[in-house]
């Protein structure tokens, strides 16, 4: 057989209809993991335990119901009923199984990467329009020497950031801004002035439910005022975000 025959019966299994059942159970999946990445619990899917102690098994032993079901019902019809075969069935069950499972991971992780697109564009527009706001902070500096630590009154300048965005401004201390993950996850971007520094940040994703997790955010500092794609790491002793890279800035 030439390899071009292997590749035509390769691709044309795919298209067997005892992968029917299959297709069902992945385009539930797949719009399950789309939704939830559209809506920005992507970070759900970073959790180790959640996913592979759960999400993962319950996935293939639904796809083994599925599979074994299926060939379980043709067994019961034609043979014990012995009734006549409702459609073609040459395909083999290793065969069955290997493409049932190339499906199944596929189209969600497809899924889950479309899906995350829209509350990265979402974000990237906060940081369109917070633009002012950092050139502002620097021109100060630039002007002064320090950079204003009354964030909150920039904010008022700007009547787009003023009337579309909530800010969160943390809690002066004697080392810099305190902060926390939940008050930043759930304001529109993040903004800590010191007059030796500053850094804002707006949120991608939603924090995930258990702590040592992370989600992806948009940063800007004063040492780089581009805006980064960064991981906010969070766990019980406390939280950081990943110094900016060159990679992922809107």
């Amino acid at each position: 057989m030439s390899l071009k025959d292997i590749f035509k019966k390769t691709v044309l299994g795919f298209f067997h209809p005892g992968l029917f059942g299959v297709y069902v159970l992945t385009a539930v999946i797949s719009v399950i993991v789309f939704l939830t990445c559209y809506f920005g619990n992507g970070s759900f899917f970073r959790i180790g335990g959640l996913v592979f102690g759960l999400f993962i098994p319950m996935t293939f032993v639904a796809l083994l119901a599925v599979v074994f079901g299926e060939r379980l019902q043709q067994m019961i019809w034609s043979r014990l009923l012995k009734q006549p075969a409702t459609g073609p069935n040459g395909m083999s069950l290793a065969d069955q199984c290997w493409r049932a499972a190339v499906v199944i991971v596929g189209f969600p992780v497809l899924a889950a990467v479309y899906g995350g697109t829209f509350p990265e564009a979402r974000a990237r527009q906060i940081c369109h329009d917070c633009a002012p706001l950092i050139t502002q902070l620097q021109s100060e500096y630039k002007l002064r020497g320090i950079y204003p630590t009354n964030a909150v009154a920039l904010v008022k300048s700007n009547e787009v950031l003023r009337r579309r965005y909530h800010f969160y401004y943390g809690r002066p201390n004697t080392n810099g801004v305190d902060w926390t993950p939940d008050e930043m996850e759930a304001a529109h971007v993040s903004c800590f002035v010191t007059t030796d520094s500053f850094q804002c940040v707006v949120p991608i994703e939603h924090v995930s439910p258990v702590s040592f997790s992370s989600y992806y955010v948009f940063s800007a500092t004063s040492e780089h005022p581009e805006w980064h794609k960064v991981r906010l790491h969070w766990s019980l002793l406390g939280a950081y975000i990943d110094a900016p890279s060159p990679q992922g800035s809107p």
